[in-house]
């Protein structure tokens, strides 16, 4: 059975050096993401854009979000998931570098919504790999590490954008993005390759596997509807802070009149709370695993 083999994998292959892999490829993509978005603000404001170009770019990277898991969630468990990991990074390092040669408006839209489109496919290949790799009573434990990680990103990214931006210029934070990535690809590639052998099943078509995803995503929400409200108050708060990150930048520069590395640091002050949130979030974890144990 799936279950039985998933099992049998993750006990033969689990290591702490692929967790640490793990968690290293997910941080370097998270300061790399914060440090070329904040360039990217300010390349389109000095570019002669206003509000309303760099609010485009935020709504371009959810268009490439719901386009691309529309089209590939249902065939996840088909990919190479470590060849897949790989390519998509080096396919986003060579677009974010070919910034360096151009940053006229229209081609920064062009570039972002392609690199969303390979973080979209990346994110839950990634989450499925982890699945595999990560036995299920380290699973917490890795998830609390894999935020503080994560928030390290927003933390330090923003912080390592301003100085760039101070001491240097807007392709010097695209071209440490873009190496930032390449580095995470090395690191996958060392990955092993794990495998789920499943039972031979008849071949179905796009449209009707994409209908029993969406017949079993009805099924769950049916059940379980406070997972529903959770996952569209979650949303909601994700849209509030897309809109207010759409504006920061440009009141911050424009508006208040601060400096470059003024605005890095006063970002990276906001995700001190995500910070400590994720290390808060990784005691109580371990406690919970203590108690439960004992």
């Amino acid at each position: 059975m799936r279950l039985e083999g998933v099992l049998k994998l993750i006990r033969k292959n689990y290591d702490k050096n692929i967790a640490l892999k793990l968690l290293s490829t997910n941080g370097l993509s998270s300061l790399g993401e914060r440090i070329y978005f904040i360039a990217l603000n300010v390349s389109i404001l000095s570019s002669g854009g206003n509000v309303l170009s760099v609010g485009i770019l935020y709504i371009i990277r959810p268009v490439a979000d719901i386009i691309t898991n529309a089209v590939i969630s249902a065939h996840i468990d088909k990919f190479n998931k470590r060849k897949t990991m790989v390519v998509l990074d080096l396919m986003s390092a060579l677009l974010i570098g070919s910034l360096i040669v151009s940053q006229t408006i229209w081609n920064i839209y062009i570039v972002v919504f392609f690199v969303q489109v390979c973080s979209s496919m990346y994110s839950p290949i990634s989450i499925s790999y982890t699945a595999l790799a990560i036995p299920k009573d380290q699973l917490k434990k890795y998830n609390s590490w894999d935020n503080l990680v994560n928030s390290g990103g927003f933390l330090v990214g923003p912080a390592i954008a301003g100085l760039l931006l101070y001491f240097s210029s807007v392709d010097s934070a695209i071209l440490v993005n873009s190496v930032m990535l390449i580095v995470a690809s090395i690191i996958n590639l060392s990955l092993p390759h794990l495998v789920v052998e499943e039972e031979h099943s008849e071949r179905k078509s796009f449209y009707e596997i994409n209908k029993e995803s969406m017949h079993y995503l009805k099924s769950f929400f049916e059940t379980k509807r406070v997972y529903l409200l959770y996952y569209l108050l979650t949303s909601l708060l994700f849209v509030f802070a897309a809109g207010l990150n759409s504006v920061e930048a440009a009141f911050a520069l424009e508006v208040i009149m601060l400096t470059r590395i003024e605005y890095g640091l006063i970002v990276s002050i906001s995700g001190a709370g995500f910070v400590v949130g994720s290390i808060v979030n990784t005691f109580i974890s371990r406690t919970d695993d203590y108690l439960s144990v004992n």
